[in-house]
């Protein structure tokens, strides 16, 4: 039912269009550039771009799939553009992985990568936590430790470690296996 009123929405490009889709991918999408290019600010502004773009071409979209699809390659190529743009950034542009790998549908209609769509059902369950608890969590996917935590919310290291521990128990009911070691890792 979601995928049918989604189909529906995306041939519509309306702000309703755009706020959903929005509200559903930022996330990921920034966590995904963020792997690229090993900055958040500058993952931020290349995914606010590729909306941007997109909200100015209205590209129509058949299904879910093909949203995704040229989404992930959009934030993809900006990010290996910024890379190269930038020089003296310190990102190997000639990891295989990144660099040539671009997303496509297959012949059933469905992507061929899983792991990026973790990153996006990985972040809506960081989303439904409670405040405080989601905060930390999102602070500690960008890199910041315990102590840069506590400082930037305001509260002790000791509750940083209560919201983490307490967000993780209700993750561990919420997520797969896959997403819960993807969060361990992007913390670590």
């Amino acid at each position: 039912m979601q995928e049918e009123l989604t189909i529906d929405i995306l041939r519509q490009w309306n702000e309703k269009t755009a706020d959903m889709l929005y509200n559903a991918y930022y996330r990921a999408l920034v966590v995904f550039s963020k792997q690229i290019v090993k900055d958040v600010d500058n993952a931020e502004d290349i995914v606010q771009d590729v909306f941007s773009a997109l909200w100015e071409k209205k590209i129509a979209f058949e299904n879910l799939s093909q949203f995704r699809v040229y989404m992930y390659n959009a934030v993809r190529n900006r990010s290996l553009k910024h890379i190269a743009n930038n020089k003296h950034l310190q990102v190997s542009i000639d990891n295989p992985d990144v660099s040539s790998s671009e997303f496509h549908l297959l012949p059933t209609g469905e992507e061929d990568f899983y792991s990026e769509e973790i990153y996006r059902r990985m972040i809506l369950a960081i989303e439904s936590l409670p405040d405080r608890q989601r905060s930390v969590f999102l602070l500690a996917i960008e890199g910041k430790k315990n102590s840069e935590i506590a400082e930037a919310l305001h509260i002790s290291e000791d509750t940083v470690k209560t919201h983490r521990k307490r967000g993780m128990a209700t993750l561990r009911e919420k997520m797969s296996d896959d997403m819960l070691l993807l969060l361990t890792i992007l913390m670590a």
